[in-house]
């Protein structure tokens, strides 16, 4: 049970003390795409202070100081001040600029977004750092990361990759757990800092850093910022050739998920793909992709590698005979990148899924997703340029009893008939026109 009230920013206006227009002028100031470089090329502090007042008898704000929360998010901390009255608050980064606002002594969080159980989470660290000896803090730092590859690639680096090329080189500091492939090769002039989050926050505070996510809205990132990113790192792997479609071995890589977002017939429906294109192409390797990990795993990365094993020895079961394939279950960002260079066709989710195969690797495939997450953002090419999506009339979403859900989260159902004769049609496609 949590310990603290969360209201979204739509109903913040029945707080007494808030003031709900001046609070989504303060949630759009962070989320400008630009405002890491408006922080790097002038005075961090000034620009902070400079941020609209969220109250609404206009007390006076000021910025304190900043501190990384578990491996995914930093607080900025505030303090508003009325009559020599003064009320304390922070700023959480999480996927973008400002994902929430929390209220300590009221024990009240303000979500900027749609509901967040992973935001809630972080609020015990925040009432720990509380009392936190007041510093001021004189040189900027950013925090890359992200325990989540999507938001890793996506929110953060594109982030960061958008101060670097502004020629600002700022130290980096990374969290244990939110690292898929090494930051500091891919950005060779940038001073890369590892460790535990206590390591890291202990750093920030003897050197008097003040720190910054390095994020930023999916929707503010354009197509040549992406580009310039997935160039970047795709460079690290130039020395590795890539496998024109022959008639020698036919390379497939098949996604499967044991978490969420995922399709609930797909223990059926990938044995059935596998059955489908052995009967018809003699020599294949199948790449079975699933949960990524970081460069330093955790307890809870290796919960989430044996739901994926169990998923694909169900898979492995079914099919009822051998066939030659390589585990990518559990292997990091750097090394399903090396993998999907080789790669001839995929079947995966859209989305974070198919990053490294879809859009790092730029192969071509099949790609499903539930029918209720918007069709302006699902067909974003940002993320996923050359798989043929599945039409929304093959897909049933299983739909939440609440009012308020994360439409991403969302599993599916697709019929296994159908949507094998797809994959196979598009496969064969495929095959002819590289002949």
């Amino acid at each position: 049970m949590d310990s603290f009230n969360s209201v979204h920013i739509d109903d913040a206006g029945s707080i007494d003390f808030l003031d709900h227009e001046q609070l989504d002028r303060f949630r759009e100031y962070f989320k400008q795409p630009n405002y890491l470089n408006e922080l790097c090329l002038n005075s961090p502090m000034e620009w902070l202070n400079q941020a609209p007042t969220i109250s609404k008898n206009k007390a006076s704000k000021r910025f304190l100081y900043s501190f990384v929360v578990r491996n995914n998010a930093v607080a900025l901390k505030f303090e508003l001040d009325k009559d020599q009255r003064v009320e304390p608050f922070f700023v959480i980064q999480n996927a973008v600029g400002c994902d929430g606002i929390y209220f300590p002594r009221r024990s009240l969080l303000v979500l900027m977004q749609a509901a967040n159980r992973q935001l809630c989470q972080l609020i015990d660290q925040i009432d720990a750092e509380f009392s936190l000896k007041q510093i001021t803090p004189c040189e900027l730092s950013l925090y890359v990361g992200h325990p989540r590859p999507y938001h890793f690639y996506m929110n953060s680096l594109c982030a960061y990759e958008q101060v670097y090329q502004k020629g600002c080189y700022v130290d980096v500091f990374i969290a244990d757990g939110a690292e898929f492939f090494d930051v500091g090769k891919a950005y060779p002039l940038t001073e890369v800092r590892r460790g535990s989050v206590c390591e890291l926050n202990k750093e920030l505070m003897d050197e008097r850093r003040l720190v910054l996510k390095a994020t930023m809205p999916p929707t503010s990132i354009s197509d040549a910022l992406a580009d310039a990113q997935k160039e970047r790192i795709t460079a690290l792997f130039d020395s590795i050739n890539r496998k024109s479609l022959t008639n020698d071995t036919i390379r497939i890589w098949l996604g499967l998920a044991g978490q969420k977002r995922y399709w609930l017939e797909q223990e059926e429906g990938l044995s059935e793909i596998i059955k489908a294109v052995l009967s018809k192409y003699p020599d294949v390797l199948f790449f079975i992709d699933g949960w990524t990990s970081p460069l330093r795993v955790d307890d809870s990365d290796t919960i989430e590698i044996n739901k994926d094993l169990s998923v694909f020895n169900s898979v492995r079961e079914r099919v009822g005979v051998a066939f030659d394939y390589h585990l990518l279950i559990g292997k990091t960002g750097a090394e399903k990148i090396e993998a999907a260079l080789s790669c001839d066709f995929f079947f995966t989710s859209w989305g974070s899924a198919g990053l490294h195969i879809s859009r790092f690797a730029e192969q071509r495939g099949v790609s499903h997703f539930n029918d209720v997450y918007p069709e302006e953002n699902r067909v974003n090419k940002i993320f996923d340029r050359n798989g043929w999506m599945i039409p929304s009339e093959f897909i049933t979403t299983e739909r939440p009893d609440k009012k308020v859900y994360n439409s991403t989260f969302l599993n599916y159902s697709m019929p296994v008939n159908s949507i094998v004769r797809l994959f196979m049609a598009k496969l064969s496609e495929r095959l002819t026109s590289t002949q």
